[in-house]
């Protein structure tokens, strides 16, 4: 990355494809990861990751249909009980990919939940 570059904002949801050592080095396989927030004074992004196993959900997952636009193909769900924080820096790396916006009505899920949690 460019020293005199600031590095690129990430956007709330947005998923990308993130190499595991960005956001959990003990995660061995890897998962599509989704923005949920950003920190704009810590610049940091808050992720969720998604899995496919029903067994690795964790509590209050948000259920995720199949989005072909996204590469998910399958049934998945998010796992808003393991939030990760990530530097915007990461975003930058060349080994991390946008895929592209959640669908509206898991996002509409998503942001309901977030803001349950904060009440």
């Amino acid at each position: 990355m460019d020293l005199l570059r600031m590095p690129r904002r990430p956007a709330v949801r947005q998923v990308y494809e993130m190499p595991p050592a960005y956001y959990d080095l003990t995660d061995v396989v890897g998962h599509p990861v989704l923005v949920i927030s950003v920190d704009l004074v810590a610049r940091e992004a808050m992720i969720v990751t998604r899995t496919t196993s029903p067994h690795a959900k964790g509590n209050n997952a948000i259920v995720h249909p199949a989005q072909p636009d996204l590469a998910l193909d399958s049934v998945g769900w998010w796992r808003m009980e393991f939030p990760k924080a990530v530097p915007y820096p990461a975003f930058d790396e060349p080994d991390v990919k946008r895929r592209g916006e959640l669908d509206e009505a898991t996002w509409a899920k998503v942001r309901d939940q977030m803001k349950g949690a904060s009440e």
